[in-house]
């Protein structure tokens, strides 16, 4: 019910920065013109640097791989990530998170899905160049929230051109308080110390291994050379000896999978670690310290988690049309998946599948079981949707001449049997009030005329309110009203009445 778009597109980011016209980034060298030789180089050089929140048919659910401790299984690897604003002496904006993707994930897919999930409601919550799976460069990432920086004491020294006010905008990228800032990412391992590095190439070059330790950082000097990167070959040696935090951060990412945050913040040695890890040039023996006694602390009495843990999207969402709408939903919990990496966004929705989505964005009321269709039982993974759908008048099912009512949650849901539910919880459950006029469908649709009676009313309320544009057809779009509904099309409405 969906017009298809294409996914973002910008320019390459395939180079990285030397003080001369050459660029020296993720991997290559291109030329610049003098006068922006700077500027650009940094934009190289930061290279280096489900649908239903239902169970499934047979009652099992598809809860993803990724627990606390649980490492490569199957065909999916873990990994921890962070994105880092230390310099700027402002934590986290993605505290230590373990990650389970599918084998040959690329370490943009995953950075770019965890930022979206940081800020479900946000249209835009990053910016790049490139694109996700090719020659990807992070700019600026959505940070609202941000107040004056405070330098650490190494910092302070480096920067004497630092812009002292807070930038305009609500994001955080390129060229932020200095002519070097930007983000860059470094990999290190769960298992060994001072094994980290920045990658030689770009994001969307790099394929994640299990065990992997990825960090998004924030430089403001010497293009990471505050972040421990020796980038002497580039002309600037690093002006800080820290710790490596791998360990730690691996440590406190396993107990943020597995604990509520609350009840781990109540633990002194998980704030001690914390703490550790958000000051920026914490010495090696602070960190072996605070890890030290994390790994010793007594978590005997820490709540544990019952919500699921982090995904990087669905393996064959990747540069789909919905890919950013469903990963969305899925951070929300409304929606899952047919297995832990699979979204199957071009299959039929079904009936049953539909209400839960509807029931699901309702905040799933309770209420007490009632027999209303022949074909739903009360141990059925749907009943709890159908019934509700029942009492709020979405649907009334298919009189059988032996008296009684099915719902066929099974079969699959045309684009305008959809468009009655949709618009009916719109009215009767949020309260929208339908246009004035009826001729919306049939000014928007060269085949409006093929749209059931019935259905007129309701298409139009939604095309009205911008939730359904149709597909593009010579001439204009076209509805399709009989065409079967599938998955993506279906959480692509669901996300805009949200």
């Amino acid at each position: 019910m969906e017009e298809k778009t294409e996914g973002r597109r910008g320019r390459s980011a395939d180079n990285r920065p030397e003080v001369t016209a050459k660029t020296r980034n993720g991997r290559g060298t291109v030329r610049r013109a003098a006068r922006v030789v700077l500027a650009l180089g940094l934009c190289l050089s930061m290279l280096c640097g489900q649908v239903f929140a239902a169970e499934n048919g047979d009652g099992s659910g598809t809860a993803a791989a990724g627990a606390a401790g649980n490492r490569a299984a199957g065909n999916t690897v873990t990994v921890a990530v962070t994105m880092e604003k230390l310099t700027l002496g402002q934590g986290f904006i993605i505290e230590p998170t373990l990650v389970t993707v599918p084998e040959g994930t690329k370490a943009s897919r995953v950075i770019v899905n965890l930022i979206e999930k940081r800020y479900p409601g946000v249209e835009a919550p990053l910016k790049m160049t490139g694109s996700v799976d090719s020659a990807f460069y992070l700019s600026q990432v959505y940070d609202p929230d941000r107040g004056a920086p405070v330098l650490p004491e190494y910092l302070k020294k480096a920067v004497a051109s630092l812009q002292e006010e807070t930038p305009g905008d609500e994001y955080l990228g390129e060229f932020d308080y200095t002519s070097m800032s930007g983000w860059m990412y470094c990999i290190g391992t769960a298992e060994k110390t001072g094994d980290y590095s920045f990658p030689n190439v770009g994001a969307a070059d790099w394929t994640l291994k299990d065990g992997q330790i990825m960090r998004w950082q924030f430089t403001l000097y010497g293009y990471g050379a505050d972040l421990n990167a020796d980038n002497s070959e580039w002309g600037q040696e690093s002006i800080v000896k820290a710790g490596d935090k791998d360990g730690l951060i691996w440590e406190v990412a396993e107990l943020n999978a597995a604990y509520e945050k609350t009840s781990l913040q109540a633990l002194t040695a998980y704030r001690e670690a914390m703490e550790t890890l958000e000051r920026p040039g914490a010495s090696q023996a602070e960190v072996d310290q605070a890890l030290s006694v994390l790994e010793k602390a007594d978590k005997s009495q820490l709540a544990e988690k019952t919500s699921e843990p982090e995904t990087a999207g669905f393996a064959d969402m990747a540069g789909h049309w919905a890919e950013g709408t469903v990963n969305g939903l899925a951070a929300k919990g409304i929606v899952k998946g047919t297995s832990d990496t699979t979204f199957s966004p071009e299959n039929a929705i079904t009936r049953g599948e539909f209400v839960q989505l509807l029931y699901n964005i309702s905040g799933s009321p309770g209420g007490t079981w009632t027999s209303k269709y022949e074909d739903v039982g009360e141990k059925d993974w749907y009943a709890d949707a159908v019934l509700w759908a029942w009492g709020q008048g979405l649907a009334s099912g298919f009189p059988q001449e032996n008296g009684s009512v099915l719902f066929k949650p099974e079969d699959s849901i045309s684009r305008q049997d959809m468009a009655v539910m949709l618009s009916g919880y719109l009215t009767k459950v949020k309260n929208a009030q339908p246009p004035a006029d009826g001729d919306g469908a049939t000014a928007a649709f060269l085949d409006a005329g093929a749209i059931a009676d019935y259905a007129v009313d309701p298409v139009n309320l939604l095309q009205r309110r911008g939730i359904v544009s149709g597909s593009s057809a010579d001439g204009g779009h076209v509805f399709e009203p009989e065409k079967t509904s599938t998955r993506a099309e279906a959480a692509a409405v669901i996300f805009k009445c949200l």
